[in-house]
């Protein structure tokens, strides 16, 4: 019988969290014309900035095996 075990904890979810939280900016830049129909084009993003080169390896860590 297939017993998927999470790939990620709860500890390194929480971990993320709290980094983000302090670290972390979320935007929703939006350009008033775009594409073909000049269309408003509003591109939703996600960044965490910090000097930490382990922390920030972390992160990427636990989000690939998030699959995120």
């Amino acid at each position: 019988m297939d017993n998927p075990q999470p790939k990620v904890s709860d500890i390194d979810i929480g971990w993320v969290a709290g980094f983000f939280d302090g670290e972390g900016t979320v935007s929703l830049p939006i350009r008033a014309t775009a594409g073909k129909n000049n269309a408003p084009k509003i591109s939703p993003l996600i960044s965490v900035s910090n000097t930490n080169i382990n922390a920030l390896n972390r992160i990427t860590d636990v989000l690939t095996r998030a699959e995120i």
